[in-house]
């Protein structure tokens, strides 16, 4: 149902996108408050795009939370969307146990917050790969209250999980085993890294 409005809204934003193109301006130019009126349709079609990413991300990570545990394992070097994304050797990386929709489902997540292009990186530390970024902004309302000072652990809150893309990253991750980490680096920025456990055969 959500994707049926995504070609409309599309359509519209590409329209209107055209409307407000310097070219077309030259040929048929609109005053000033055709000007507003046209940017303001442009901004609301991008938003109501916007909510329906979110929208449908946020019904797939809740099916995949409140799925069965599952003994699986990925081969990062295996999956063709990191070779844009991080400058890692990803052949030197041990397997991780998590569900491949599920990992994929948190690089989107993150790829939604991020407010410029993701880049990941990773780091193995004992029975743990790290996965981290940078340059993350508009902290959610409930960060402070969610993030352990001490440790730099950023908990898990079922009300936030909901309605936050952040609240979904935390909730997947913990699912699986993980645990997910911030740090503050300015005033509404900060970096998320989150951990996995590496993939051991059942014995």
């Amino acid at each position: 149902m959500l994707h049926d409005y995504r070609a409309p809204l599309a359509n519209i934003g590409g329209y209107t996108r055209l409307l407000l193109s310097p070219q077309l301006n030259e040929l048929a130019p609109l005053n000033q408050t055709q000007q507003k009126f046209v940017q303001s349709i442009n901004a609301i079609a991008d938003r109501l795009i916007k909510s329906q990413e979110f929208y449908s991300l946020a019904l797939r990570t809740v099916q995949l939370i409140h799925e069965w545990p599952s003994h699986e394992k990925i081969i990062l070097a295996e999956l063709e969307i990191l070779e844009q994304l991080t400058p890692n050797n990803l052949y030197s990386l041990p397997a991780v146990e998590i569900p491949r929709q599920a990992f994929l489902t948190l690089v989107d997540l993150l790829t939604f917050i991020k407010s410029d292009e993701l880049e990941l990186s990773f780091a193995v530390d004992g029975d743990w790969v790290q996965v981290s970024s940078a340059n993350f902004e508009n902290r959610p309302y409930w960060f402070e209250r969610s993030l352990d000072p001490a440790t730099g652990r950023l908990k898990y809150k079922e009300s936030a999980a909901g309605f936050e893309p952040l609240g979904h990253i935390v909730a997947l991750v913990e699912k699986n085993g993980g645990t997910v980490f911030a740090e503050l680096d300015g005033e509404s920025t900060f970096g998320l890294s989150f951990t996995l456990p590496v993939y051991k055969e059942a014995s």
